[in-house]
């Protein structure tokens, strides 16, 4: 018998156009969870694990097909960080739970990755600090091997802007064996140059084509430009296209989060206007479309309404 990650490469290598959930910490906070500053949405994962079943259900209800679990940041170095150290078991048992729990009355084969986050090995929020490789694989590598312990499908890293961060969370994440996907963020500065690191953190350290160069695997299942605005989004698949071979995928961000005011303040983005960009992402070749922070069930249930599915005939789909 076949896994949902089996049939998710399946569909991937015959061409398909799989759609992702939206914003995890978006949909939690829409329902009244508050943000914790070390821990971001997987606070909820301890305090209120029936929201997070709720809120992938409003994105599988909504059309997604993959879902990311509430464990971006729940690594060792965080939970210490809000004094919660001796639940980071608990946190990852509870958020991947979930996810099996809203999938299990899907109707219909939904694949779940693991969430690992870029800042989830280090002790300082959107540190900026070059980590020691050893102890940022040992942080990885305890969560990756938690999460694969709880049977996710694969393992998705996320907003991964220095190679410092993204090497060895990489080599963590192969060495349990599970399907890895990649996700990078980058922005334009004011002359149109692709930097990496999404806008509005500044952690990221150089251009986009230096981080792409340095923590690309061959290994690795697929690499997604996630976290990123609307704008950034063509250039870095123009730099993916020209250094990698496999899927590749897009889910971005728009607005933020106001931690000083504990609150998202959005730019006004339509889901019409996400589907014609998801539109020429997929005519690029993005197989993976999604959102991030900012992207609700409206957005995601607007994309599994109008983007074309490619089959293996090569024929158009319509969803």
């Amino acid at each position: 018998m076949s896994s949902p990650a089996d049939g998710l490469r399946a569909r991937i290598d015959g061409g398909d156009v799989v759609i992702l959930d939206g914003g995890m910490g978006t949909a939690l906070d829409a329902g009244g969870i508050q943000m914790d500053r070390e821990l971001w949405a997987a606070i909820a994962s301890l305090d209120a694990p029936d929201r997070v079943r709720a809120a992938h259900q409003s994105f599988i209800d909504a059309g997604a097909e993959v879902i990311i679990t509430n464990t971006f940041n729940a690594g060792r170095p965080r939970l210490a960080a809000a004094g919660r150290e001796e639940d980071l078991r608990r946190a990852i048992e509870n958020a991947v739970r979930a996810a099996d729990e809203a999938r299990g009355g899907a109707g219909q084969p939904i694949a779940v990755g693991g969430s690992i986050s870029s800042s989830s090995a280090s002790a300082r929020d959107r540190d900026t600090e070059v980590l020691d490789y050893d102890d940022a694989y040992r942080a990885y590598a305890e969560q990756a091997d938690i999460l694969a312990g709880q049977g996710v499908d694969f393992l998705a890293l996320e907003m991964f802007e220095t190679p410092d961060r993204g090497a060895p969370a990489v080599a963590a994440a192969l060495a349990t064996g599970l399907p890895v996907w990649l996700g990078l963020s980058c922005r334009l500065s004011p002359d149109g140059e692709l930097l990496a690191g999404a806008e509005d953190y500044g952690a990221g350290r150089g251009f986009f084509t230096e981080l792409a160069d340095e923590v690309l695997d061959d290994r690795i299942w697929a690499v997604n430009v996630m976290h990123s605005r609307l704008s950034a989004v063509v250039p870095a698949l123009d730099v993916l296209a020209s250094r990698w071979n496999g899927p590749v995928g897009v889910y971005p961000h728009h607005g933020r989060y106001d931690r000083q005011k504990q609150t998202w303040r959005f730019a006004a983005l339509e889901p019409d206007q996400l589907v014609a960009a998801a539109q020429e992402w997929v005519a690029r070749g993005a197989q993976l479309v999604g959102g991030c922070c900012g992207t609700e069930p409206a957005h995601i249930q607007a994309l599994a309404a109008s983007l074309p599915r490619t089959g293996r005939s090569g024929e158009p789909v319509q969803p």
